[in-house]
């Protein structure tokens, strides 16, 4: 019997794709940074604890606007870091133009979680 001839060529699976940083128009948040911001939970364990502060993640975000994946780039923990990487993960973007074309691009959104005295 032949042996098992290999394919001509090989078709790789496309790595990851590539996020622009540096764009000439960076993507905008639909609705503004405020839309996030007023749908944050504090978790209770933040609350208990009396953590507060910024919490910057990493959305990078796709030719449509769409948010395909995030991470913490600051955190202040008490589950906060998480909250704020699921609204992230749950916006709506206008994509980030380079001339003119969307692209796909890593943007820093920070929210902020403060705790109010009343």
């Amino acid at each position: 019997p032949d042996p098992v001839k290999p394919p001509d060529r090989v078709i790789e699976e496309e790595d990851d794709e590539e996020f622009f940083e540096v764009v000439e128009d960076s993507p905008q948040i639909i609705g503004g940074l405020k839309s996030i911001q007023e749908r944050l939970e504090y978790p209770q364990l933040a609350i208990r604890a009396g953590i507060e502060g910024p919490v910057v993640i990493y959305a990078y975000v796709d030719k449509t606007g769409k948010v395909v994946k995030a991470e913490v780039a600051q955190g202040i923990g008490g589950g906060c870091d998480e909250e704020a990487m699921k609204q992230v993960l749950a916006a709506q973007f206008i994509p980030g133009k380079q001339r003119g074309r969307p692209v796909p691009t890593k943007v820093a959104v920070r929210l902020r979680f403060t705790l109010t005295t009343r």
